[in-house]
């Protein structure tokens, strides 16, 4: 990243991002207490704002302002850094942190952009993936073969905090008629390598 500020804002991202899909915010009161989302009146108030910001009509630094919060950004830690093939019509510029899930919330996905949730150890999640079960692209298997190797979440912060973050620009290679996701240096996934299905071109 070639400025400062630019690099702080893909923490507070992180933390947005977090808030707006799955419902858990990162955040501090004044006084340094984490937020809570476990009382009615907060899940109330939070699902507000929540959807308030998914529709554009509330930006998050004004729900910050209301509250009166900080953002612990020393709680993410910078873990991988994934940018989208190049043939793709939508691309992406992507970075993956770890973090210490908070206290006292609970999951909830936003039913847009995320309509079904569950609870996997990274482990399981590719064993899923490999059977068939759940569907994946190579950043998430490849981020996931680099968490299962941490028996805790200290051991996986740990490792971030020491961590050099390469830019990973993934390829898309025709293997056996297929269009498969691939590493910068062509490796593939073997297990089950993911494959893209382009749409129909318009006659």
């Amino acid at each position: 990243m070639s400025r400062p500020e630019k690099a702080l804002g893909a923490w507070v991202a992180g933390i947005r991002e977090s808030f707006e899909e799955v419902g858990m915010l990162i955040a501090l009161r004044r006084d340094g207490s984490p937020v809570t989302i476990r009382t009615e009146e907060e899940r109330r108030r939070f699902c507000g704002y929540r959807r308030q910001i998914n529709r554009g009509e509330m930006k998050f630094t004004r729900m910050l302002e209301q509250e009166d919060l900080v953002l612990p950004l020393d709680r993410l830690h910078y873990f991988s850094h994934w940018i989208t093939p190049e043939p793709l019509p939508l691309r992406y510029d992507v970075r993956f942190f770890v973090a210490e899930a908070p206290a006292d919330q609970a999951v909830v996905h936003d039913g847009v952009e995320l309509t079904e949730h569950l609870w996997l150890r990274p482990s399981k999640a590719l064993r899923d993936y490999e059977e068939g079960k759940i569907g994946m692209v190579l950043p998430q298997i490849m981020t996931l073969v680099d968490v299962s190797r941490f028996r805790t979440v200290e051991e996986a912060v740990a490792a971030a905090k020491s961590r050099q973050v390469p830019a990973n620009l993934t390829k898309i290679r025709r293997i056996g008629g297929e269009d498969v996701e691939v590493m910068p240096d062509g490796s593939v996934f073997e297990r089950r390598p993911p494959v893209y299905s382009w749409p129909a071109k318009e006659e």
